[in-house]
């Protein structure tokens, strides 16, 4: 539980940027990804200075950005 990702997905008011942006979207509209999880996989795109492609790869393999975007059981 020491890991920075750990820390800082802590730290974030996650409901703040639901809230922020669901406006955005439309109730009727396609299915997509939650809100929450789109802004937590930017977020580490950003961090790590990764690529789409990467990112979600990275995702995969790395329980701790798992946790971070919200994920806490495997």
């Amino acid at each position: 539980m020491n890991d920075s990702f750990i820390t800082l997905a802590n730290m974030i008011d996650w409901k703040t940027f639901e809230d922020s942006f669901k406006k955005y979207y439309l109730e009727d509209g396609r299915p997509v990804k939650p809100i929450g999880l789109m802004v937590r996989i930017f977020l580490l795109k950003q961090l790590e200075n990764l690529s789409d492609e990467n990112v979600v790869l990275q995702w995969k393999r790395n329980p701790y950005y798992q946790y971070f975007c919200g994920l806490e059981e495997l």
